[in-house]
């Protein structure tokens, strides 16, 4: 069956029309699915300390989500949930980067070691979002996440508590 504009459609369902079995697999071809589009969701990925340990570097690489064929991301939203602290580190920053770790997107820096209180004193952390972030993979690829931090003789091994949620959009590619 095939898609058809709402002309070709309407007239389908005009007064006295008995529309058929292939006029109606017509009109459900013509929609656009949401759950298998993915135009409506956001997709999370929660990445905790643990998952960048061991490491007696200051910085890591890890597998942040894939991007099936066909799709590209559009919007990300790094949201830490809880600090990134331990031992002597001073500071912990968090990137996204492309698959080869070569590649660091545009305006996805977020610190993740000291979150703001709010006005009751609980902790509020801040959260990076990034709009028209388009990375054509029409291959499908996998976006990585870089943990750095600093300090006198910091390392990753460190870390004795963060975590943070990855909210992301994916775009088909049409």
């Amino acid at each position: 069956m095939s898609q058809k504009n709402r002309t070709e459609l309407k007239a389908y369902f005009e007064v006295g029309d008995t529309p058929t079995e292939s006029q109606f697999i017509d009109l459900i071809d013509s929609m656009v699915n949401a759950l298998e589009e993915s135009y409506l969701f956001w997709y999370k990925s929660t990445i905790e300390y643990t998952d960048f340990q061991p490491e007696s570097g200051d910085f890591k690489f890890i597998l942040a989500f894939p991007i099936p064929a066909g799709y590209q991301l559009s919007r990300v939203i790094i949201h830490p949930t809880e600090e990134f602290i331990g031992g002597p580190i001073a500071s912990a920053i968090v990137a996204l980067y492309d698959e080869t770790n070569s590649t660091s997107y545009v305006n996805t820096d977020t610190d993740v070691f000291s979150a703001p209180t709010d006005k009751s004193g609980k902790v509020s952390p801040g959260y990076t979002t990034t709009s028209n972030f388009l990375i054509d993979l029409v291959a499908g690829g996998d976006i990585h996440i870089k943990l750095g931090v600093t300090g006198t003789l910091a390392e990753i091994d460190d870390l004795t508590q963060g975590a943070l949620d990855i909210y992301y959009k994916l775009d088909k590619i049409i």
